[in-house]
């Protein structure tokens, strides 16, 4: 077997592995059926169809050939840990400094690993980002974020 893709066989390899995970984290639930789907249903159903992708993007990857190979480029370790370290930041200061002084805090984060991002493009991610998660989260899902840090006192 030849791969014409390393770009397409290691993201089908990626996809299969992700939704493999999905489906045996699921397995401790109850599936339900369409009419009441219990916990494991989504999660089940979304690994099923990552391992299908998967599949057929290796298929792709092994049948069809490219001009270059397609090589896999190297990894941008400062924009992986960027964003890392803003999920991180999100789940661990949320709940103390509100939702409209961690979306900028996180944006801030993924700026330093993009390199190249002006102030007026940061404040402009930061606001619409802080907006979308409120109206979202908060109007639509009706989920209890802090919206401002916490007073103390």
């Amino acid at each position: 077997m030849k791969i014409r893709s390393q770009q397409d066989f290691w993201a089908g390899l990626v996809f299969v592995a992700a939704g493999a995970l999905f489906a045996i984290g699921a397995s401790g639930f109850e599936v339900g059926d369409s009419r009441q789907p219990g916990g494991a249903y989504f999660p089940l159903l979304l690994g099923f169809v990552m391992m299908v992708l998967g599949a057929v993007i290796n298929f792709k990857a092994v049948t069809f050939e490219t001009d270059d190979g397609a090589p896999v480029a190297p990894t941008d370790w400062r924009a992986m840990l960027a964003i890392f370290a803003a999920m991180l930041l999100a789940a661990v200061v949320l709940p103390v400094i509100g939702l409209w002084l961690t979306i900028p805090s996180m944006a801030a984060l993924l700026a330093i690993g993009a390199r190249r991002i002006k102030l007026r493009s940061w404040l402009g991610v930061s606001l619409l980002a802080g907006v979308l998660c409120w109206l979202v989260f908060v109007q639509l899902l009706g989920l209890p974020l802090a919206l401002w840090p916490r007073q103390t006192g």
